[in-house]
């Protein structure tokens, strides 16, 4: 194949895909820019476990997960272009 379309879809809605740079400096600022926007520590009603049905015991708080999945988008598209050099 020398050109197509890669397409990437995260399964749980607390999954998020980005295409970005892979700097250490640079993740830390995403991840301290998306946890300021939805801090863990608030009062998020989806993380009142006790007043929901039918969750397992092992249930995580992650309201803010959700919310930060949201704003980020669950799927990927990204196109594959192979240039081939011929040799004389």
């Amino acid at each position: 194949m020398r050109q197509g379309l890669v397409v990437a879809v995260g399964q749980h809605t607390t999954t998020a895909l980005v295409l970005n740079e892979n700097e250490e400096r640079l993740l830390a600022d995403i991840e301290q820019f998306f946890l300021a926007l939805a801090p863990p520590q608030s009062p998020w009603l989806h993380n009142d476990l006790h007043l929901r049905r039918d969750i397992p015991a092992d249930e995580p708080r992650n309201a803010h997960a959700h919310l930060i999945a949201l704003m980020l988008g669950n799927q990927l598209s990204l196109p594959v272009l192979l240039q081939l050099r011929l040799e004389a």
